[in-house]
């Protein structure tokens, strides 16, 4: 069986389209929610807003809900700063423009939030993916850090979208690859373990 874990793919304008693309999130400590803060109103339908943190759209969701595929629930979110900026067709090399302040962030903290334009977003839900599975570290001088990491195979308990305590990625099968090349292309990159 082959594994891979899920990866944000690479985003044109290094910080400042990884800002645009993905956004920032934010775990509400009393809800558990959490709170997104990007612009809008365009989305794409999955992206990787945090360290851990993925995000998908109603429509992303409704695809996934009828893939076969398993391993994951779906939790709301709060778009809690939403930004009125569609930087959709901007296809120079370079941003049509930067924020004042040089800060990529600021693309959204430099306009107030738009409750209109988070209305007009469609509705997005954090994906949940249990852990289920361990990694082994092994001290390895040639390795990255000198710490070789390893996906015990035997601990995987079937599911195509699994997480481990140990470290902090998603792992897909696959089967899970396979249907997110085709239903995500261009917005999920790939490392196989």
């Amino acid at each position: 069986m082959r594994f891979f874990s899920l990866e944000r793919p690479f985003i044109a304008w290094g910080d400042y389209g990884d800002i645009l693309h993905h956004g920032m999130v934010w775990r509400d400590e009393q809800t558990g929610l959490l709170k997104l803060e990007r612009t809008g109103t365009f989305v794409p339908s999955i992206t990787f807003p945090g360290i851990n943190e993925i995000v998908v759209t109603d429509s992303f969701r409704a695809a996934l809900e009828t893939s076969n595929l398993t391993g994951f629930t779906f939790r709301p979110l709060i778009k809690h700063h939403i930004a009125d900026l569609d930087w959709s067709d901007w296809k120079s090399e370079e941003p049509n423009f930067y924020p004042e302040s040089g800060e990529p962030e600021d693309y959204i903290y430099e306009a107030q939030h738009s409750p209109e334009t988070a209305e007009q977003m469609p509705k997005l839900w954090e994906l949940v993916i249990e852990q289920t599975a361990h990694v082994q570290r092994t001290e390895d001088a040639s390795a990255d850090y000198g710490v070789a990491l390893s996906l015990l195979k035997e601990t995987w308990n079937g599911d195509d979208f699994f997480r481990a305590p140990e470290v902090g990625y998603t792992f897909v099968s696959k089967r899970a690859t396979l249907w997110l090349e085709k239903h995500a292309e261009n917005l999920v990159d790939f490392r196989e373990w």
